[in-house]
């Protein structure tokens, strides 16, 4: 996966920066989500990660008729959602995040 040093290079060569985000840049972006990590932001939602994620697709297990695993994406509004971004692995692999956009970056 994408790791936090990747992101921040590609957002930073755009001209902006992620408002939140810890200082290791050696974490991905799952493993990121999946313990909570986080940083401090003074604005926004706060100053994790998770708490910006709209779209989760998770790889579940399933029945051999399914072949034995399937995605399921959680979306805003989901209840499953919250408990999904932090949970280390648990309740599945994440195999793509989408985050909100207009209170994640910010200008440089």
């Amino acid at each position: 996966g994408v790791g936090l040093g990747e992101l921040v290079d590609a957002v930073a060569a755009s001209g902006l920066a992620l408002v939140a985000a810890p200082y290791w840049e050696g974490i991905s972006l799952g493993g990121l989500l999946s313990t909570g990590s986080h940083g401090s932001s003074l604005w926004g939602r706060g100053g994790a990660l998770h708490e910006y994620v709209v779209s989760l697709p998770l790889v579940v297990p399933a029945s051999p008729r399914e072949g034995y695993a399937k995605v399921v994406t959680l979306r805003e509004g989901d209840p499953d959602l919250s408990a999904a971004n932090v949970s280390l692995g648990v309740l599945g692999v994440i195999s793509k995040v989408r985050i909100f956009r207009g209170t994640l970056l910010c200008f440089l």
